[in-house]
């Protein structure tokens, strides 16, 4: 059975023509399942687990990333397989999964073609895409065989596990593999320097990647926040490790892995 978790920005008015475009064709298609409006009342988590308890084995965030994001870290252990529909978004996750948007999304849906890709997990939270730190006050253990701390403050540090993709010849190349059993520590310098009027600009400068399958992160001096797809919902001391072959999901024949 098929559960659609529409976010709460699809209340909106201008939404209405394409969700009805995607109902239809998810019913042209034999694909259509429930329906779940999120609402201030209603969120994501209460979503998921309810269809679950009433038979959902597909469960489809039609949204944004951030969507996507929720439905996979409320769905802690459950078997089942997720779907994705982009809405109006610039998602850089669809593309990678060779996901169209609206209603084309339905036809990839319909296909079913799925893949297993890892997922991180940050203490008892899973995730898809990364972990952020903006403050570059950190070390960072990797497989407990050394460490690494940023040279600099203003560096920002993220633990990708899908997400770190950079564009080399007008072409996106997706540096993260998710099916790869790592996890990726970025470290990526910035350089306060002062122009020809006196004031300060930042540069970067080339990120330096390291790949572990487990690592902590400790503050050297005070706790920091950390961002989790987006939320911020834990801060330092963390342990973050991959979980291979966790999540199921529908991808295009075209996907970037």
């Amino acid at each position: 059975m098929y559960l659609y978790i529409y976010d709460s920005y699809l209340k909106d008015k201008k939404f209405e023509i394409t969700l009805n475009k995607i109902e239809a064709r998810l019913s042209d298609l034999s694909i259509n399942g429930r329906i779940a409006k999120m609402t201030i009342l209603k969120n994501i988590k209460e979503a998921v687990e309810d269809g679950i308890k009433k038979g959902a084995t597909t469960i489809v965030a039609v949204g944004n990333d951030q969507t996507l994001f929720d439905v996979i870290r409320s769905l802690a252990s459950q078997l089942v397989t997720v779907g994705f529909i982009p809405v109006h978004c610039k998602s850089q996750i669809a593309q990678t999964l060779d996901i169209p948007p609206d209603d084309k999304a339905c036809d990839t849906l319909s296909a079913r073609l799925t893949v297993k890709l890892d997922v991180g997990k940050i203490n008892k939270h899973f995730f898809l895409s990364s972990v952020e730190i903006d403050q570059g006050q950190v070390s960072i253990e990797c497989d407990g065989r050394y460490w690494v701390t940023p040279l600099s403050p203003a560096s920002s540090v993220q633990i990708c596990n899908f997400g770190y993709w950079s564009t080399c010849r007008q072409k996106t190349v997706c540096h993260s593999n998710p099916q790869d059993g790592y996890l990726e520590a970025i470290i990526q310098p910035v350089n306060s320097q002062r122009n020809i009027f006196g004031f300060k600009s930042q540069q970067q400068n080339q990120a330096s990647v390291f790949s572990a399958k487990k690592l902590k992160i400790v503050s050297q001096t005070e706790s920091v926040p950390i961002s989790v797809d987006g939320e911020m919902v834990a801060k330092t001391p963390v342990s973050i490790e991959v979980v291979p072959q966790k999540l199921n999901i529908i991808v295009g024949k075209k996907r970037m892995f």
